[in-house]
């Protein structure tokens, strides 16, 4: 069940995008750089070496695999953890859990997951904005940054 909540979370933050447009776009902005300042730091503190997204979202590849190249609508198959900037794992999931890429999953993902094929395996590290924003998570405080090893064992392409 734990590993509903990355799903779930994504649905909420989906429903509770239109209460983020009471904030200021000051706020979203400075919260943005915020966590921008905090993953460079993180990865200089830890002496890795991350590309950065047009988003903003910084990533690392681990292996580029070999399978298919999943686009939104396909649906993946996966292994992970995530983690907070303090190195907290806050889910693991061990055994392959199944999503369709472009449905309820964070932003995050939507946008880091194409950037390998089936048998890959990538590092995100995304600001809070592409995660669960100001929405507090079991084990994930408002406004984290997140960090995920995501192993992709498996594409499934959309059927037309």
């Amino acid at each position: 069940m734990k590993h509903l909540a990355l799903l779930l979370a994504g649905i909420a933050l989906t429903a509770t995008a239109c209460l983020k447009s009471t904030n200021t776009s000051n706020s979203v902005q400075e919260q943005y750089n915020t966590d921008t300042k905090l993953i460079q730091d993180y990865l200089t503190n830890h002496a890795i070496t991350a590309q950065q997204d047009s988003s903003g979202i910084f990533y690392k590849i681990d292996s580029m695999g070999t399978g298919i190249n999943p686009k939104l609508g396909d649906t993946i198959q996966v292994k992970y953890v995530g983690k907070l900037l303090t190195d907290s794992i806050f889910q693991k999931v061990d055994t392959a859990i199944t999503f369709i890429l472009n449905q309820g999953l964070i932003p995050a993902w939507q946008i880091c997951i194409p950037k390998i094929n089936a048998g890959g395996g990538i590092d995100i590290y995304s600001q809070s904005y592409f995660g669960f924003g100001g929405v507090a998570q079991p084990g994930i405080p408002a406004n984290s940054v997140l960090i995920f090893n995501v192993q992709l064992l498996n594409v499934r392409p959309i059927q037309h």
